[in-house]
């Protein structure tokens, strides 16, 4: 019998033409392991409105992730999602690093169309996910709507991170800051970066969240020195566990 494991994130997600759906119900009805295999995957999409912002993808997304899994899959054999969960997740850390994998391109199908050196990366920002204890997610305010970031308190004394996601470039002389905001309304600069170009990028904080209440962005022009530009996103924080 030939499996359909390859097309089960597609069909677990709503990615498959309706033809390739049906084919793809149809086997499962007859196919314990592919059974199995689509209970696996259906469990983790059924967690992605709890941990992932929810954000329209572009109209266009579905077709070009389609045609390029057409040209790709014949190439490039790919790991399922369930292998690729089951050997970089901690139970902990389970809800976020989900939220990373299917964020990667708004279906995991993405990854057929990634370039080896995107893949690799994607690898190293899910290994870093993989070992959160808690988050904090912070949205763009106007006028950076669909920008975001997620800060992450790792449980393995490594220091915090933020995960962006639709970093927009900035001018020539700019960049982005990273604040952490004491209770007196003090703030301090943790890291200034400018965005890379991809649709993810993980920036460290650079230092511990002891005694800060509150983390925030803004654009500025220069890397050191006070806050002087505007509020890109800002969240309040909970003191970390110690």
């Amino acid at each position: 019998m030939t499996h359909v494991l390859d097309d089960l994130e597609l069909y677990a997600t709503g990615a498959l033409p309706a033809e390739g759906s049906a084919a793809v119900a149809a086997h499962l009805e007859r196919c314990a392991e592919c059974r199995a295999a689509a209970a696996e995957i259906a469990e983790v999409v059924s967690l992605l409105p709890d941990v992932v912002p929810l954000r329209d993808p572009p109209p266009a997304l579905r077709e070009r992730i389609l045609a390029a899994a057409a040209a790709d899959l014949a190439r490039e054999p790919r790991r399922s999602l369930p292998d690729l969960l089951r050997a970089r997740l901690t139970s902990v850390a389970m809800p976020v690093a989900i939220g990373l994998v299917l964020l990667l391109g708004a279906t995991t199908a993405m990854r057929v169309q990634e370039s080896q050196a995107q893949l690799a990366l994607y690898e190293e920002q899910l290994e870093r996910i993989s070992h959160a204890n808690r988050s904090w997610y912070m949205e763009g305010v106007e006028p950076w709507a669909g920008m975001g970031g997620t800060l992450v308190v790792q449980s393995n004394d490594r220091r915090p991170f933020v995960l962006f996601h639709d970093l927009r470039p900035l001018p020539q002389g700019q960049m982005y800051a990273v604040w952490l905001i004491e209770p007196d309304g003090s703030w301090t600069r943790g890291t200034s970066f400018r965005a890379d170009g991809n649709k993810y990028q993980l920036v460290d904080v650079g230092r511990e969240l002891a005694g800060f209440d509150q983390c925030a962005v803004t654009v500025e022009a220069s890397e050191t020195g006070k806050r002087q530009g505007p509020i890109v996103m800002q969240s309040r924080i909970a003191p970390p566990s110690r």
